[in-house]
């Protein structure tokens, strides 16, 4: 009967019937995860949301996905690894890891380089000059 058949466990699946045997279930994609059991091709499996990657396939929780680090981010889904996050670009910071954006320097601050991780990284406008529109440069 239909109920005696095994579910394929979660972070897998397979789309053929017939199968006699778990190994015949495939393992969900780098970049993707499924938490349930009994899915029938790799459209079923999740992808990892922005700001996280995750490099080993057949991942069955969200959790499973690894965030992009402080002072980078990631705004496209399914990355597969680390590199894939983009670096924090000057004027910017970013101390939680696992974001789609980074945050923008306080006003009367810029910053000089990259891939910062807090906002006392950014440093206040010297005398003189003051933090324009762009945030994160300078003005006369």
């Amino acid at each position: 009967a239909h109920t005696d058949c095994i579910d394929c466990a979660a972070g897998k699946y397979k789309s053929q019937p017939g199968q006699i045997t778990h190994t015949a279930c495939i393992v969900c994609g780098a970049g993707k995860y499924k938490d349930q059991t009994g899915q029938v091709a790799e459209a079923d499996c999740a992808l990892c949301p922005g700001g996280n990657y995750k490099s080993q396939p057949g991942q069955d929780e969200l959790s499973d996905c690894d965030d992009c680090p402080q002072g980078t981010y990631g705004t496209i889904t399914g990355r597969t690894a680390e590199g894939d996050c983009i670096t924090c670009s000057k004027g910017t910071y970013e101390s939680v890891a696992g974001q789609n954006s980074c945050t923008l320097c306080p006003a009367g601050t810029f910053g000089v380089s990259t891939g910062r991780i807090e906002d006392a990284q950014c440093q206040e406008c010297p005398a003189g000059k003051f933090e324009n529109e762009e945030r994160g440069r300078l003005t006369d």
